[in-house]
């Protein structure tokens, strides 16, 4: 779990990751999870704490899920008992400490956590969480240029809670790469650590229910169900639908017609945005 509130920017490790959720956490802040796999990051920051909605998408990759703390109070938002159920491989840092990650004390708490993915892979190995795991692949193929049913998309505009914010994203077709660029509050969004812009090759932008919980300020997202989508690859859109069956069930992104899109190869994010909220292309 990384965080995005503008006191924990810029991130470190984000353009290592081979999947990355964004959704609201509170109060319109996003937070990311950052999926590891073929590729070592020597920093990734900074960690925060877990959510429901996270930890369903975290348990559908029968990940390692690591976080710095959680939301328990009582009632729709509280992890532990979705920890449990999911019988999830859980790493704590509220708990575990250095085994999962370092305090910057340059920073004020809580956004100065940071770990290494060699690091975790080593403590995830001592807790015995053997792999890999076990997952429903999506499906993948070659870049294709564009098809007549698609829209061309060279941008694409998001926002989380309201356009121009902080929190406004925006992705920018690069046709020599075949990827999107991506702009977070009206600046590229680039790595604390190398300077690197982040791309992706996919962007999956996937509407979901988004309601207050009535516990302070947290938020619940409805992460099983079905509901609209739109996934941009090749420098085009395709509009259609998501669906996941069941809590770890694995969510799968349709076209109109039915057909389960193909991923091009390479890093995928997925823009997990309120249902109703406006997607400009």
């Amino acid at each position: 779990m990384i965080e995005n509130s503008t006191d924990a920017r810029p991130q470190f490790g984000l353009q290592r990751a081979d999947l990355v959720y964004e959704a609201v956490a509170e109060g319109g802040i996003t937070r990311f999870m950052a999926i590891y796999w073929r590729s070592d990051a020597e920093k990734i920051a900074y960690v925060r704490s877990a959510r429901i909605y996270y930890i369903h998408w975290a348990a559908e990759l029968g990940a390692v899920y690591v976080h710095w703390g959680q939301v328990e109070d009582p009632g729709p938002v509280d992890v532990w008992p979705v920890l449990s159920r999911l019988n999830i491989r859980d790493l704590n840092g509220m708990f575990q400490g250095e085994q999962v990650g370092y305090r910057d004390l340059s920073r004020y708490a809580p956004h100065n956590v940071y770990t290494n993915s060699k690091l975790l892979w080593g403590t995830a190995q001592a807790y015995g969480f053997a792999g890999p795991p076990t997952l429903e692949p999506w499906k993948f193929k070659d870049d294709t240029p564009q098809r007549p049913a698609d829209r061309a998309a060279p941008a694409v505009n998001l926002s989380f809670d309201s356009p121009g914010s902080d929190y406004a994203v925006r992705w920018e077709y690069d046709a020599a790469a075949n990827g999107y660029l991506r702009v977070m509050g009206g600046v590229p969004h680039t790595d604390g650590g190398t300077g690197e812009r982040l791309g992706a090759r996919n962007v999956a932008v996937q509407f979901a229910v988004l309601r207050p919980s009535g516990v302070k300020a947290y938020n619940i997202i409805d992460t099983v169900g079905s509901g609209t989508a739109v996934v941009f690859q090749d420098g085009v859109a395709i509009a259609g639908s998501w669906r996941k069956d069941s809590e770890a069930g694995r969510t799968r992104f349709y076209d109109s017609a039915g057909n389960e899109i193909s991923f091009n190869r390479g890093t995928t994010w997925i823009e997990v945005v309120p249902a109703g909220s406006a997607v400009e292309y």
